[in-house]
């Protein structure tokens, strides 16, 4: 940490909306494209400051005064980010261009890393290579990627947030690879402040609210403490009936091997009113004679054809839209937190503190569809009791013996829940032990759990039941309707026999049938509008993942100057060690109906008749070795333990090297750090940086690091399984126009992984002209390469990178079926972390303020009006395999080359509005689509979103406060239209990404107070 006096904030400030920065080079060519301030605090003339109180600088751990760092950091005040958004930290960061691909809580749910945190990623490369802290410390990680989740940091105490935008491992160890984003407090504040919020969208959807509050006073003569409570809530926002922009129901088709449609065989293109015919809300035969068969309202009649049929899906036809009833474009979301801070000073400046932080994060993602879709395919046999009797005459006329049939099930919708709670207890000492010498040192214990809750209404499918109900048959002892299985004269085994059973499944686990499986199975009529309530019940059950992540820090650090009779100034040193460990705990089990852990619940589907004797017909092949449940199936291995140990030395110097006339200077910093894990051997991390003020305008930087990242707990660990829905047309290595299936899903951690080791390179400059006060611009240049970067492709990559880069790496991941006909589909998938071979990211960062006096209304100089200009131009990203062709995804739809945030601030006496708008540029669909050739239109336009904010200050006497207005998305602007493939549940066409604004214009209305 950098540390400067109070006394220059003030310039400071003027400096970081000026310093702020980082400007692309490239601009240097052909003019100013864009500007963006990236607040270094960087003035010579600030060393001759006085003062006689330090604040905290992100960039360097050590203390000096008007220092400056070659190291590009922007600085965003609490009332910037208030203004940018009055909410959630989130809503506010994730508007700037350093931040890409943020993970946030709408993108999250059971089934992603995130999990509906709230965490930042610096570049896009990833937000466990961005190292966040609170107050220049780290904190303990959690949700299932081993990330820092900011909902719960006290909003209320933020006094700015400070972003290292280039590596800095050596200064502050692991996770710096993208940088460093620090949250820093007002652990000074006196007094009493808060904030009530309320807003909406123009839908009148996602009603949320915010009560903030904060206290500070002093305690005796030297203590001081502070104490601040937060809370946030915010509705689920489920449908789409009210977006104009879903309510065609556009989809991405896949033009069969003929051509027919677009006259290029296995071109996408989209269409709207788009649905699969093998699926619906009703039921359907897929295939087979009887195909085209669904039945409403229990009625079997003939699909309709509609405007055009592509294989296996259709654009109208008269089938219903399930995403305007069932898409989630928001969670439930729900924070609260509350924060102690107690510091005393003993004196001679020393001084020790404690706090303590707890902080809850609550996502419910409202019921999600359940479909047994292709691959999880039913087959209704001839004997079975419920088949319509027209089916049955036509399948005596056909002589069939049986037929498949899916089924989008809405009785059968599980809801989502994940809630985090995090602690976090600190103690620590900061003062001077002898003459110049400065120590600094905490010790930090934190403590995050996760349940993960995949069915809170205890409606998750259980694929032990649902086909063993399912091959129902009538008992010729009893005339009764009963399941198959348990009828003696069809085969079945007797109680004691079945229950004796044991075998090993493909983890080497011994498995068991589930006796409450049998004894409780309830025949059910596939067909019918409605299951009987005790049917549901007996079909379902809930699952839930616990996870505990503990860590425990020790850092201490000394610092001190030598040389205090050199010219060009003293070289300021420091050098520390730090300890930190880290465990992890992850085990899942039933609900109340059913509290065993996942691994005694047995797994009934590997008992398939004829091998394992229990005759259930029609479970698909894939089924075998799943777990119990149709989905959520973290840890059926047992409960997963792992732990992480780090031993860490590290030096840093700042040297000057020249000090001359109109405040010329160079200084030379210098930082180096070794790490010894305990699972991965040792690392070194080194960083050396130059800062040449050439005149009082001009300042340059450069610098050069090698970082370095252990795998998370998460990426050694972590272990789920799931279901990957294959599209149409999504594996090549099987005719196009393949039906869509369900390939089994392995997510896990690799124990094997090796550190990463990435080189950052930096080289920009600060411009801030005389002659021209208030304008401040900067620009830096970046480009970091990660070496062995750990990674998960995703099923979908996997593939492609597999059959159309011809990856081998990939292609080992993939497990086709050997059942049935060729071509097999692919069986299983292996989405492990991995060492690939390289990770790239190039671009430049701009940032741009001016601020002056004008007399546009008033002449009592108390109007202003100014700009801030944040832009990031991306160069090049992508993710490299020796054994592949370079693919630079920058300008793809997730990497959009340029993104800009421009803010305009009019400020006349107590009244301020602010007008903000931030640009995403146009981009491609897929870079590895040729237009014309794999995509009939591969473009995704740009879009510009403008917020208005609208303040005014009340001054009574001791006392403050603040009305507001926001507006987001101030002309209700429409995402693009970027469909998906059609879903198995026809219920997720619609492109939901956080890279575009999908809930509309919003507002929010609140009162802010201080006394």
């Amino acid at each position: 940490m950098l540390r400067r006096k109070r006394s220059e904030l003030a310039e400071a400030v003027a400096l970081s909306c000026s310093s702020r920065g980082e400007w692309l080079a490239r601009v240097t060519l052909g003019g100013l494209c864009a500007a963006a301030l990236s607040t270094v605090l960087t003035d010579g003339a600030m060393a001759q400051a006085t003062g006689v109180e330090e604040i905290m600088v992100t960039g360097s751990r050590l203390r000096r005064d008007g220092m400056s760092t070659p190291t590009p950091v922007t600085m965003v005040t609490f009332e910037e980010m208030r203004t940018m958004a009055p909410t959630l930290l989130m809503d506010a960061l994730d508007q700037m261009p350093q931040f890409r691909q943020n993970d946030v809580s709408h993108i999250g749910g059971p089934f992603s890393l995130s999990g509906g945190a709230n965490s930042v990623n610096l570049r896009g490369i990833g937000s466990q290579r961005t190292l966040v802290l609170l107050n220049g410390r780290r904190m303990v990680p959690g949700q299932q990627a081993g990330t820092i989740d900011i909902s719960i940091f006290p909003t209320s105490l933020i006094d700015r947030v400070e972003v290292v935008t280039g590596g800095a491992s050596a200064a502050y160890g692991s996770d710096a690879v993208s940088g460093v984003t620090n949250f820093i407090l007002d652990t000074d504040f006196e007094g009493v402040k808060g904030s009530i919020s309320a807003g909406a969208t123009g839908h009148r959807d996602h009603d949320n609210y915010q009560v903030e509050f904060a206290a500070g006073t002093p305690i005796g003569q030297r203590g001081h403490l502070i104490a601040s409570v937060d809370y946030y809530e915010a509705d689920l926002v489920q449908g789409l009936h009210d977006r104009d922009w879903a309510q065609r129901g556009w989809a991405m088709l896949t033009d069969t091997a003929s051509g027919a449609v677009t006259g290029v065989p296995n071109m996408r293109f989209y269409a709207p009113d788009a649905h699969i015919r093998t699926i619906t809300a009703g039921g359907v035969i897929p295939s087979g004679p009887l195909a085209g068969t669904q039945f409403i309202d229990v009625k079997p009649v003939p699909m309709g054809t509609g405007n055009l049929v592509v294989g296996n899906t259709q654009s109208g036809g008269g089938v219903r839209d399930l995403s305007l009833d069932w898409n989630v474009l928001m969670p439930n979301d729900k924070r609260q937190s509350a924060f102690v801070h107690y510091k005393h000073e003993f004196g001679e400046g020393k001084t020790a503190f404690v706090q303590l932080l707890r902080g809850v994060h609550t996502n419910n993602f409202g019921p999600g569809l359940t479909g047994m879709a292709p691959g999880w395919s039913m087959t209704i046999f001839r004997d079975n009791p419920f088949i319509p009797p027209e089916i049955q005459q036509r399948m005596d006329e056909l002589g069939l013996q049986s037929f498949p049939y899916n089924r989008i099930w809405e009785q059968l919708a599980p809801d989502r829940e994940i809630e985090d709670t995090t602690t976090a207890a600190t103690i620590g000492f900061d003062g001077e032990i002898g003459e110049r010498w400065y120590l600094s040192a905490y010790y930090q214990y934190g403590k995050n759990n996760e349940v993960l809750d995949y069915a809170p209404n205890g409606r998750l499918i259980r694929t032990d039941r649902i086909y063993r109900a399912l091959d129902s048959a009538v008992n010729p002892d009893t005339g009764r309707i009963e399941c198959r299985a348990n009828i003696p004269a069809f085969g079945a085994l007797t109680e004691e026999e079945e229950f004796a059973l044991r075998r090993l499944n493909s983890f080497g686990r011994e498995v068991r049938p589930d006796p409450e499986s049998r004894l409780k199975c309830i025949p059910f009529d596939p067909f019918a509008a409605e299951l009987p309530p005790e049917v549901v019940d007996y079909l379902t059950g809930q699952n839930l993942h616990d996870q505990d992540y503990t860590q425990e820090i020790i850092d201490i650090t000394l610092q001190t100057d030598i040389g205090m009779d050199r010219r060009a100034g003293p070289i300021s040193v420091g050098f520390g060690a730090a300890y930190r460990k880290e465990e992890l705990y992850q085990d899942a089990h039933g609900g109340d109906r059913d509290p065993r852990r996942m691994q005694d619940f047995a797994l009934f589907s590997s008992f398939l008749e004829p091998t394992d004797r229990i005759p259930i017909r029609g479970m698909p092949v894939f089924v075998r070795d799943r777990g119990v449940f149709y989905t959520g199936n973290p840890n059926s291995r047992g409960p997963l333990t792992g732990d992480l140990d780090v031993w860490e030395v590290f030096t840093e110097a700042i040297v000057p090297l020249v000090r001359g006339e109109n405040r010329r200077s160079v200084d030379l910093h210098a930082a180096w750090r070794y790490a010894d894990y305990a699972v991965s051997g040792g690392v070194v991390a080194g960083k050396l940086g130059i800062d040449w003020q050439i005149n009082p305008a001009l300042r340059f930087r450069a610098t050069a690091s090698r970082d370095t990242r252990a795998g998370t707990m998460s990426e050694r660990f972590d272990f789920q399984t799931g279901g990957f829905s294959v599209p149409q047309g999504g594996d090549p290595g099987l005719e196009p126009d393949h039906a869509p299936y369900i390939a089994a899903l392995t997510r896990g951690g690799n124990p094997a992984v090796k550190p990463e080791e990435s080189d950052t390179y930096t080289l920009g400059f600060v411009y801030q002209p005389t002659r021209a006060q208030g304008f401040n611009l900067s620009a830096d240049l970046y480009e970091i390469t990660i070496g062995n970067a750990i990674d998960q492709l995703g099923p979908q990559r996997i593939i492609d990178f597999c059959y159309i880069q011809h990856v081998q790496t990939a292609c080992d991941l993939l497990i086709r079926s050997d059942a049935g006909d060729p071509p097999y589909p692919l069986r299983t998938i292996f989405d492990l972390y991995i060492n690939i071979a390289e990770a790239v990211t190039r671009g430049v960062d701009i940032e741009a303020s001016y601020q002056r006096p004008v007399n546009w209304f008033r002449g009592d100089g108390n109007e202003t009006f100014g700009f801030r200009l944040f832009a990031n131009y991306l160069d090049e990203v992508g993710t490299y395999f020796a054994d592949s062709e370079p693919l630079n995804e920058a300008g793809q739809l997730e990497y959009p080359e340029w993104l800009l945030n421009l803010t305009l601030t009019y400020r006349n006496g107590p009244f301020r509005l602010s007008l903000q708008t931030r640009y995403r540029d146009a981009t491609v669909r897929d870079k590895l689509w040729v237009e014309g050739v794999h995509i009939q239109d591969n473009s995704v336009p740009s879009r510009a979103y403008t917020n208005l904010n609208l303040s005014y200050d009340l001054d009574w006497v001791g006392s403050s406060s603040q009305l507001f207005f926001h507006v987001g998305n101030l002309f209700d602007k429409d995402p693009p239209m970027v469909p998906s493939a059609v879903s198995a549940t026809n219920a997720t066409k619609n492109y939901t990404s956080p890279l575009f604004d999908v809930l509309g214009r919003t507002w929010n209305l609140g009162v802010r107070f201080q006394f």
